[in-house]
C-alpha cells in the first residue's frame, strides 16, 4: 500500500475547498463572565466615619533587629539617620534574631524633652506571637524644624534593666 499525501485522520473530509471571499464569519462571542469586572458590592460602596476624620501621617520605616547571641544583646537600628519633613512620623519595625524575643522584655525609645512628637517615650512590649510588631511615632511637630534630634532605643530585661542601647537621629526639615 502507498500513500497519496501527508497522513490524515479518516474523520477528515478530504477534497475540502477554501472559503470563498465573500464568507463572513460569525461575530466573537461574549466575555467568559469570569473574565467581566463584577460591581462592587453594596458595603464597597459605603464610607466608614473613620476613614474620613482619621488622619493619615507619612511614615519613614526603620528597622531595628534585636539580636541575642554569646549571652549578650545586640541592638542595630536601620537606617541610622532619618530626615523627616513636618507632619511625617516614622513606623520602628522590631525584628528579634537569636532567641532576643525570650531575654528581651520590652524596648524603650527615649527622645530628650523637648520631643519632636507628642510623647517623649515609647514603649513597645514583648510581641508574643505577633512578630515582627511595630510602634509607630505620630507627626512631627512644627516646633521641631531645622532641628537634629539624636535619641535612645533600648532593650529592657523582664528584671527591668538595660539589655542593649542603640542612638539613632532625626533630621526634621521645614
Amino acid at each position: 500500500m502507498q500513500s497519496s499525501g501527508p497522513p490524515s485522520a479518516t474523520w477528515f473530509v478530504q477534497g475540502e475547498k477554501p472559503r470563498s471571499s465573500s464568507f463572513i464569519p460569525a461575530p466573537p462571542r461574549a466575555e467568559a463572565p469570569s473574565l467581566v469586572a463584577a460591581p462592587p458590592a453594596s458595603s464597597d460602596r459605603l464610607v466608614a466615619t473613620h476613614e474620613l476624620t482619621e488622619f493619615a501621617v507619612r511614615t519613614v520605616p526603620v528597622r531595628v533587629d534585636v539580636e541575642a547571641g554569646g549571652g549578650r544583646v545586640f541592638l542595630a537600628a536601620n537606617p541610622e539617620e532619618v530626615t523627616l519633613a513636618v507632619g511625617e512620623g516614622i513606623e520602628w519595625d522590631f525584628r528579634y534574631v537569636g532567641g532576643a524575643d525570650v531575654v528581651v522584655d520590652e524596648l524603650v525609645i527615649e527622645f530628650e524633652k523637648p520631643s519632636p512628637f507628642t510623647q517623649s517615650t515609647f514603649r513597645s512590649r514583648r510581641p508574643g506571637t505577633a512578630r515582627p510588631h511595630r510602634q509607630l511615632s505620630g507627626p512631627v511637630h512644627k516646633n521641631a524644624a531645622g532641628k537634629r534630634v539624636r535619641y535612645s532605643i533600648r532593650a529592657i530585661s523582664p528584671f527591668k534593666t538595660e539589655m542593649a542601647a542603640a542612638m539613632p537621629w532625626i533630621t526634621v526639615t521645614v
